[in-house]
């Protein structure tokens, strides 16, 4: 596969501002590293003086991309990068990207004529075949309603209610070095006008306002702070390009990076994928030999065989017993306990409420916590403080304009505190319909990492966005599903990103009795066992 040229590190800040016309004025204001028909093309769309046909957008960028060659102050490092991009022009790859903009541009058209920013008889003028060709296909559309995919083929649908202003919010909280580290940038636009609320379940279609926000926030980051891949990509520059591009929501948007989600297939090579899961990567505590002879027993083929090791008295159980040494152990006896009365009872082989799951099952997760002073779980349909801390953070008494209403945080089956302070949270749904289901991509793609995010941000405010503090802060997240469990991890491993790490889906067995549940209580150890070991690794 070719990829798009980079300019050499020397000249990436690199501006041409030696010709005053409106065409170069996307050269004029950017920096060399960022040239590329992606950029100029959302640069130009969004101009006070768009284009009328897609074939402008081209010639523009083509005419002007030959003005620098030509031009006699033109250093020959750039003129050898703008002839790599005039070459890229004729690749098979450019003509992907060209297909994909030119059906984006035609939307963004038709929207522009409908708010009167375009007179429809400019348009008509400037193209009336192609104003057919556009209008017959949105007409097409509206009758093959399999045909309304989202961009990536993300399984989503579009939001109906999209006239509603209450429905509207902003979460790009994105993260901005300052002084060598990272901090809170805030947003310069209020928060209820640009996107659809995830929590609603509906799909969050991007506004134009909102992607100028994007875009607002996204010059204010300096170069030099942020994510420099070793091939020379910043992962930053990626995201935004990508969030240009995207007419629904996605995690891109917050500057949050999931390299196990297939749409970055298309944008990062695999090396770069293995170096952004690998880069500053946090380990997972080990499991003490002692605790995994332990939890072993319990790999058994029946209840009977079970419940003799239970009826078994421990070493440790009794006057013996210390909490410091032996909490960890009587947690895995309790859960197992817990977990033969559901298979006495045939409870897990039909599908019940979520709630059911939670109380019933998942109760382990409350129980491992109960060992951390001052920790505990917040748990049905609670709102994240974190989420409140960024929606109201602009709030101010009132004066010239009425006192703003206080937002509430989003909402989660579970969050994990610690005074006021919040360490992780929880998804839970009724049904498991395999790992692609719409529910599981929703709260794993956008809903649980958003909220994860405001927490890190919360705890990184906490810290006073010290850089070894900042950058050995873990979120942890998990998504449920009946007997399915998958652990999500979000750090902060270089400049303004945030990455997302997941592990493949654990489920424990409706009927092989306790098969798969040594794999989920390990993983819930590593979560719960993480800060204590950090601790005494310091």
């Amino acid at each position: 596969m070719l990829l798009e040229p980079h300019v050499e590190e020397a000249f990436s800040n690199y501006r041409f501002k030696h010709i005053n016309h409106q065409n170069f004025s996307f050269f004029r204001s950017t920096d060399a590293q960022r040239w590329s028909f992606y950029s100029y093309y959302i640069s130009i769309i969004y101009s006070s003086k768009p284009p009328i046909t897609f074939g402008e957008c081209i010639s523009r960028w083509t005419a002007s991309l030959r003005g620098i060659k030509k031009h006699r102050s033109t250093p020959k490092t750039i003129v050898n990068f703008v002839e790599m991009l005039l070459e890229f022009n004729k690749s098979k790859e450019f003509s992907i990207l060209r297909k994909a903009c030119e059906q984006r541009f035609g939307a963004h058209l038709m929207a522009s004529i409908s708010s009167a920013t375009v007179a429809l008889s400019e348009f008509v003028q400037g193209n009336n075949r192609q104003a057919a060709e556009i209008a017959a296909s949105l007409r097409q559309e509206e009758n093959n309603e399999e045909e309304r995919m989202p961009p990536l083929e993300v399984d989503y649908t579009i939001s109906s209610d999209l006239s509603s202003k209450d429905d509207y919010t902003t979460d790009l909280d994105s993260l901005s070095p300052e002084d060598e580290y990272i901090t809170d940038l805030d947003s310069p636009s209020p928060e209820d006008d640009y996107i659809t609320e995830s929590d609603s379940g509906k799909s969050s279609q991007v506004l134009t306002a909102m992607k100028k926000e994007i875009e607002f926030i996204y010059r204010k980051m300096e170069t030099q702070s942020k994510w420099r891949l070793s091939t020379g990509k910043y992962v930053e520059d990626s995201l935004f390009d990508f969030g240009m591009v995207a007419n629904y929501e996605h995690l891109a948007h917050s500057f949050i990076i999931d390299p196990d989600d297939e749409t970055y297939n298309s944008i990062f090579t695999e090396k770069e994928l293995d170096e952004i899961r690998s880069y500053n990567s946090k380990e997972f505590p080990e499991v003490p030999d002692g605790l995994i002879e332990y939890l072993l027993k319990y790999d058994k083929d029946s209840l009977e065989e079970l419940r003799e090791v239970l009826a078994e008295k421990e070493s440790w159980e009794g006057k013996y017993y210390d909490k410091s040494i032996h909490f960890d152990f009587e947690w895995i006896k309790r859960s197992m306990h817990n977990l033969i009365n559901e298979y006495d009872n045939d409870n897990l082989k039909s599908g019940r409420h979520e709630n059911w799951y939670l109380v019933h099952f998942w109760s382990l997760i409350d129980n491992s916590l109960s060992d951390l002073n001052n920790v505990y779980i917040a748990r049905g349909e609670v709102c994240s403080n974190a989420s409140a801390n960024r929606k109201n953070r602009h709030r101010m008494s009132q004066g010239i304009t009425r006192l703003k209403r206080k937002e509430l945080g989003r909402r989660n089956d579970l969050i994990i505190r610690k005074n006021k302070r919040e360490y992780g949270c929880s998804e839970a749904g009724r049904c498991f319909k395999g790992e692609n289901d719409t529910k599981i991509l929703k709260e794993r793609g956008l809903k649980c990492p958003k909220v994860m995010k405001d927490m890190f941000v919360d705890l990184a405010n906490t810290a006073e966005w010290n850089t070894e503090i900042v950058r050995q802060i873990e979120v942890v997240g998990w998504i449920h599903a009946e007997l399915m469990m998958m652990l999500m991890r979000l750090d902060n491993p270089s400049g303004y990103i945030c990455r997302i790490t997941r592990t493949p889906l654990h489920q424990i067995a409706e009927e092989e009795v306790g098969k798969g549940s040594s794999a989920v209580i390990t993983r819930i150890y590593d979560c719960c066992e993480t800060p204590k070991w950090k601790k005494k690794k310091n």
